[in-house]
């Protein structure tokens, strides 16, 4: 694959300007602690707009899903699940 810079610099705009609109609605919520509107943000953000813009794009995403199966879908969690007893099992041995 060649370098394209221009496409590139396109990618972090759109990236910078999807991170810059995560802040936009938090002036409604003035008056919300700042765990309550990132609990909200991270929601919306980490689990609806994926979702949304996912079958908006491409709607068969629940039969890819389905294909895919569920060893190969759990499989992030399972090494965070490894890496989180690795981490347990040395600060053990170190204590």
């Amino acid at each position: 694959m060649d370098a394209n810079p221009p496409l590139g610099v396109l990618l972090h705009a759109i990236g910078g300007l999807a991170a810059a609109s995560f802040y936009i609605p938090y002036k409604r919520v003035s008056g919300w602690s700042w765990e309550t509107y990132w609990l909200a943000g991270g929601v919306f953000s980490w689990i609806l707009a994926p979702w949304a813009f996912s079958l908006t794009i491409l709607p068969q995403t629940v039969e890819i899903l389905e294909r895919i199966g569920q060893p190969y879908l759990l499989k992030p969690f399972k090494t965070a699940e490894l890496l989180a007893h690795i981490e347990k099992n040395a600060e053990d041995a170190a204590g």
